[in-house]
């Protein structure tokens, strides 16, 4: 860059780079640009070529055009400063008129009287950085040292420095620099509109609504949490942009996405801004587009009844898939294919880490024969269906006899018993290292396996066993078809339509067809077809399992647009689609230079599609999304977080206000739901504030312990409570995480009944979003099937088919319990049964938030969360119940599994089986009492009275089955 760099120490000499003296007299007439090299003591010049005007001076050129270099060497220090000095001013001489065109062009640039872009503003800084290229900062004191003639300094004064100084501050402007010069006219119009403001809205908008109300950036995303008033910030940025005459109101559109959102939007328009509102366009995105399609066409579309009632095609699902079935052999083979094969999730039991979940997978994700038994395994579950299939009679889960007592002295039980053959096949819990799951003990279940083997050789029985490994290597139907060949036996299938009855009898086909249903809406959402489908199978883990999902969805997608073409319907994912393709073309031509979007975390990738169509027409259009990315709850409907997280890459240049102050909640329920719902790192940062504040726990824990048929008892208890503090006429909401968590009519009817003074209704969580009430009960908060978060797992297809999923563990699910703690306004109640925790709350344990744990006292087995497993069936586990003679804890299969045990015969909590010593230990830290345990088949013992005194007696026996386990002990 041509500018004095430093002032040189010593110089003693200068010449010319041909040897010819150089007089610095000389050097001060012409115009010069300069740079001196301070490391080499270099001087580069650049001299026009001048003819003498004044013919009494010497004629002649000073010096030729050519010479623009001199070195320096041995010039004395004085005469050295002497040449930089007058080099340097000369220099910024010559380049001040150019400095000062810089400055005035560069001061036009800058927005007056609108929102100062920050492309506008980029574009001033890379225009003086170029300028900036040709000069430094001039000397804050001039070029000459302290008691020298000042014949010089009067150059560099405030004036002269002026444009240089202005050029080189916008060209080195950090983007916090470039956010004060927003921020001046920010503040500036927010004052300007202050009584706009405090009256738009009941009660006057806070600082950071109104900062949102007059941000004009090209793109611009308010952060708004819960409650702290979104519908009152676009009420008021509509408010401000026509008051202002920023837009008129015809180029205003406003979007919602429910059609009750939109309605109330465009009253509260209406309330506020009266006749200046009725210009604004106020739609659904569904609207939207059935405007668009409207302008275009003529007329507007037909909506299928399909499209407006998911019942209706949930049924035409239905019906098609069973349609397909008994009139396509092609369809009814890839299905009963599909049925046999991979109608279930393929997790194994080593993918978990605690027994009781690898239980609760089985049953939340209805993992069962298709005879309709319950298995305790998947593996298992397919070796069945292949026997059904095959018309080959088997008992599942089969007790030899007589009895038989392995190793570890619980009964033998077959997995499977082939009567017709008087064969026997087991299942194994092996991998192919030979390792069980780790709850499992290895040395047991290698010692049964070596019993069982040595059993059936000595008995001289047909056995064969199988295990996890022949799974995983895809031979455990081929290994045991092969065994069966050698005893004779050759696969008899049973008719197509035989096994499609006992689907349906088992509700398989109906889950089948429900599946397909959700497919076909994420289809026709997502705009996938054949082609888009391949990448996703391609890159799919189980390829195969998808690749048969989509060849039974196919033909019901080709079914549902034929009877769209039928009956000349469109659904709501086509009217979508086409009013893209409209304003993509031109044929639409969007009036709108202002588009609202509420709820935008809601948004899908085709909805954004259009709002960027409708963008790219006039490159003058701004955005304005007001979404909370904390209450992103709609993923499988397609909405994509993405879109808001990372709002800046998919639009571009964007305004960020976060609304920080919410109006509904206190800080105690602020507290516990913000920190939970940012353990997720991937969640946008932001702090909330409460305009309410109390100083104790507002969200109470309620631990107690029910069963299905007494779900309703800890709803009533926390109901009694609320109804001795809570003031007559108060709203209740009873949360869910699915309807059926829900009282259902008759329930409900009771509850209003029992508590009048109460108003109570009942929500699933996603419908409680955007609503408030006075409290809240969170119901159903235990692990399971029907608890929360929920363990339902999807289809990979359909899982492949939503928006990519967050890499932190239920991170929906997160979201989802931080909307329902936000519903209400003084008081959250949390329902859980500690036998059986929800992982939300033991994280809120576990962690120490503060919860209200005393409100609602609890017992000692509630208290301790202590849920042993059932000895007997191992995939129950034991629960406290009340008996006759005192508390005892009974397996939550029963009465499938019987099974039961005596509590501790000091505080009550059960006990754990010691195998090493034989004795029962008590659960409770405080306690650890211990008990003998059964010798014959370690079940718990029972203190009893007999003729020679007391004695302790097996607690299996039963008087009237002579098989029960008659051990007894001394006392």
């Amino acid at each position: 860059m041509p500018s004095p760099l430093s002032e040189p120490n010593t110089i003693e000499s200068c010449t010319l780079v041909d040897g010819t003296p150089l007089e610095i007299a000389r050097l001060i007439a012409p115009p010069v640009l300069v740079a001196l090299d301070d490391g080499r003591y270099q001087l580069h010049l650049k001299l026009r070529e001048r003819q003498k005007s004044d013919p009494q001076q010497e004629s002649g050129r000073i010096y030729q055009a050519e010479i623009d270099k001199l070195e320096i060497d041995n010039l004395p220090a004085k005469e050295g400063k002497q040449l930089y000095r007058q080099l340097s001013l000369l220099f910024y001489q010559h380049h001040f008129d150019q400095a000062e065109q810089d400055y005035q062009q560069l001061h036009q640039m800058i927005p007056r009287g609108c929102y100062p872009l920050i492309s506008e503003l980029r574009a001033i800084k890379t225009q003086a950085y170029q300028a900036c290229q040709r000069f430094q900062l001039p000397p804050e004191n001039g070029l000459v040292e302290q008691g020298e003639e000042q014949t010089n300094k009067h150059v560099f004064n405030q004036t002269f420095c002026k444009p240089f100084n202005y050029i080189h501050r916008w060209a080195h402007a950090s983007d916090e620099q470039l956010a004060t010069v927003q921020q001046r006219f920010v503040t500036a119009e927010v004052g300007r509109y202050q009584s706009l403001f405090e009256q738009i809205e009941s009660s006057p908008l806070t600082k950071a609504q109104c900062i949102a109300c007059v941000t004009q950036e090209r793109n611009n995303l308010v952060v708004a949490g819960a409650g702290t008033g979104k519908t009152s910030t676009m009420v008021g940025r509509a408010g401000y942009l026509i008051t202002s005459q920023r837009a008129q109101p015809e180029q205003i559109l406003m979007l919602a996405f429910a059609r009750k959102a939109a309605d109330e939007m465009r009253e509260r328009l209406t309330s506020r801004l009266g006749k200046a509102a009725s210009g604004i366009a106020s739609f659904t995105f569904h609207a939207l587009g059935r405007y668009i399609i409207q302008q275009v066409e003529g007329r507007p579309p037909a909506i299928s009844p399909m499209a407006e009632d998911q019942n209706t095609r949930r049924g035409w699902v239905e019906e098609c898939f069973n349609h397909l079935l008994s009139t396509e052999d092609d369809f009814q083979q890839k299905a009963l294919h599909y049925f046999a094969h991979y109608l279930y999730p393929g997790k194994e039991p080593f993918d978990f880490q605690h027994e009781v979940q690898h239980r609760q997978y089985l049953l939340d994700n209805r993992i069962f024969s298709l005879k309709g038994e319950t298995v305790a395994s998947l593996p298992e579950a397919l070796l069945a269906n292949w026997l059904f299939r095959n018309s080959i009679k088997y008992c599942y889960q089969y007790r030899y006899s007589p009895e038989q007592r392995r190793p570890d002295h619980r009964i033998y039980e077959a997995t499977f018993y082939l009567p017709e053959l008087d064969a026997w096949v087991d299942f194994l819990p092996r991998n192919s290292k030979g390792k069980v799951p780790v709850w499992m003990n290895q040395r047991d279940q290698e010692t049964n396996w070596q019993w069982l083997e040595r059993f059936h050789r000595r008995e001289g029985n047909h056995w064969y066993c199988t295990d996890y490994q022949q799974w995983q290597q895809g031979t455990l139907i081929t290994g045991l078809a092969q065994w069966l060949l050698e005893l004779g036996v050759e696969p008899d299938p049973l008719p197509g339509k035989a096994v499609l009855d006992t689907l349906n009898e088992t509700g398989a086909t109906r889950q089948m067809a429900e599946l397909l249903h959700d497919m076909l809406s994420r289809a026709r959402g997502g705009r996938f077809d054949r082609t888009g489908f391949e990448p996703l199978i391609s890159n799919a883990t189980d390829p195969k399992r998808m690749r048969a999902a989509l060849e039974l969805l196919q033909p019901v997608l080709v079914s549902y647009q034929q009877a769209l073409d039928k009956a000349g319907h469109i659904d709501f994912d086509e009217m979508v689609s086409r009013a893209i393709e409209h304003v993509r073309s031109g044929l639409f031509q969007s009036p709108w230079q202002q588009i609202l979007v509420d709820e935008f975390q809601d948004i899908s990738r085709p909805r954004a599609e259009l709002i960027r169509a409708l963008q790219e027409q006039n490159p003058q259009t701004h955005l304005f999304c007001v979404g909370d990315d904390w209450q992103a709850i709609y993923r499988f409907a397609g909405s994509d977080l993405h879109l808001t997280t990372a709002f800046t890459d998919q639009f571009g240049d964007t305004a960020t206000t976060v609304l920080d102050k919410t109006f509904r909640f206190n800080n105690s329920i602020g507290a516990i739901a913000s920190r939970f719902v940012m353990s997720n790192p991937d969640q946008l940062r932001k702090s909330l504030s409460t305009q309410h504040q109390v100083d104790f726990p507002a969200v109470s824990l309620l631990r107690m312990g029910y069963s299905s048929k007494t779900r309703l008892e800890p709803i009533k208890k926390a109901l009694r409570a609320l109804s001795l503090q809570a003031e007559s006429g108060s709203t209740v909401y009873l949360l869910g995480r699915y309807l059926y968590n829900l009282p259902d009519h008759s329930e409900l009817a009771e509850l209003r009944e029992q508590f009048p003074q109460l108003q109570i209704s009942p929500l699933s969580m996603h419908a409680s979003k955007g609503r408030e009430a006075d409290y809240t009960l969170i119901l159903e908060l235990v692990s399971g099937k029907n608890g929360f978060p929920s363990q339902k797992e999807s289809h990979p297809l359909l899982e492949a088919m939503l928006p990519g999923v967050d890499a932190y563990l239920h991170a929906e699910e997160r979201r989802l319990f931080y909307v329902a703690l936000t519903r209400a306004r003084h008081r959250a109640i949390l329902l859980t049964d500690m036998t059986r925790p929800s992982e939300f709350i033991e994280e809120l344990l576990n962690n120490n938030y503060l919860l209200d744990r005393d409100s609602f006292p609890s017992t000692l087995t509630q208290q301790l969360g202590l849920s042993p497993g059932c000895p007997q069936c191992m995939q129950g586990t034991l629960l406290e119940r009340q008996g006759r003679r005192g508390r005892f804890y009974g397996c939550s299969h029963y009465p499938k599994c019987d099974h039961s045990e005596p509590a501790c015969g000091l505080c009550g909590a059960p006990m754990e089986l010691d195998t090493d010593s034989e004795v029962r230990i008590c659960l409770n830290p405080a306690c650890h009492h211990t008990e003998p345990a059964c010798p014959a088949c370690n079940s718990a013992m029972t203190l009893k009275e007999g003729r020679n005194g007391e004695f302790w007696g097996c607690s299996q026996y039963r008087r009237d089955d002579p098989h029960s386990c008659k051990a007894t002990k001394p006392a």
